[in-house]
C-alpha cells in the first residue's frame, strides 16, 4: 500500500449524485470515467496490494474504503473510492459485486485478497491510502508485508490477504525482473525503480515492495 494523492472527481459523478442516483444505479459512462480517474490517481497500481489495474473493469474494481453495506451515504463520496484489481474474484461474480451492495461473509475465504476479502469490515483508519503514513507498511525480503502494530498487522492479513501465497510470489518476481532490468540497461535498481511516469503514468507493479527492497 502507498500513498495516493485524490485528485477532483470526475464530473460525471457530481451530476450523479445531483441526479439522486446510487452507486449501484451509476451510468456506464461514469462508471467508466470513475475507473479512469482512479487509475490516473494511483498510477495504474491496485490500492491495496499494488498489481496492475486497467480502466477496463476487467482488471479493476471500484472499492469503497468504508463499505457500501456500513454506509450508503459515503458511495459516492469520491475520497472513500479507490481502484482495486478483482483479488481472485471468480469473474463470475465480478460483474455483480461491482453493483450490488450485499456481500457475503469472506472472512474464512483464504483465496481472495484486497477489496474481494475486506468484504463488509472496515479497516482502521490508519490503512486509508490518501493519508496513510510513510513507512506503515513494511515488507520482508520473502515478499512478506507487515505493520509493527499488531492491530494494523492484523487489518492487511486477515481483511486484506495481502500475503496471499500469489502475491508473494509476484514480489519476488517483481524483484527478480528489476534485478534483469539492471543487469541488462547498466541503471542501478533504485532509479529503474522510479521510471515509469515519464512514457505512459505506470508505475512498476509492487513499487513500495521494490522500494523497500533496493532503497
Amino acid at each position: 500500500m502507498r500513498r495516493i494523492e485524490k485528485r477532483p472527481e470526475p464530473s460525471s459523478l457530481t451530476r450523479e449524485r445531483m441526479d439522486g442516483n446510487c452507486y449501484g444505479d451509476l451510468r456506464k459512462e461514469t462508471r467508466q470515467a470513475i475507473q479512469k480517474q482512479l487509475c490516473d490517481e494511483q498510477k495504474y497500481l491496485c490500492s491495496f496490494c499494488e498489481s496492475r489495474i486497467e480502466p477496463d473493469g476487467k482488471s479493476m474494481k471500484i472499492a469503497h474504503f468504508v463499505p457500501r453495506s456500513v454506509d450508503q451515504s459515503l458511495s459516492l463520496v469520491w475520497h472513500n473510492l479507490y481502484g482495486a484489481c478483482y483479488g481472485n474474484e471468480p469473474s463470475s461474480n465480478q460483474a455483480e459485486s461491482e453493483k450490488s451492495i450485499a456481500r457475503r461473509d469472506v472472512t474464512e475465504d483464504v483465496a481472495l485478497h484486497c477489496d474481494a476479502k475486506q468484504g463488509s469490515k472496515c479497516l482502521d483508519t490508519r490503512l486509508r491510502p490518501d493519508s496513510i503514513a510513510t513507512g506503515l507498511i513494511q515488507f520482508q525480503q520473502d515478499g512478506t508485508v507487515y505493520c509493527q502494530d499488531l492491530n494494523l498487522d492484523k487489518d492487511i492479513n486477515a481483511k486484506l490477504n495481502l500475503n496471499h501465497p500469489r502475491l508473494k510470489k509476484n514480489r519476488l518476481r517483481a524483484l527478480k525482473r528489476l534485478i534483469a532490468d539492471e543487469t541488462l540497461t547498466g541503471i542501478p535498481a533504485d532509479e529503474l525503480v522510479q521510471q515509469g511516469l515519464a512514457d505512459d503514468g505506470r508505475l512498476r507493479p509492487y513499487l513500495s515492495y521494490l522500494l523497500a527492497m533496493v532503497g
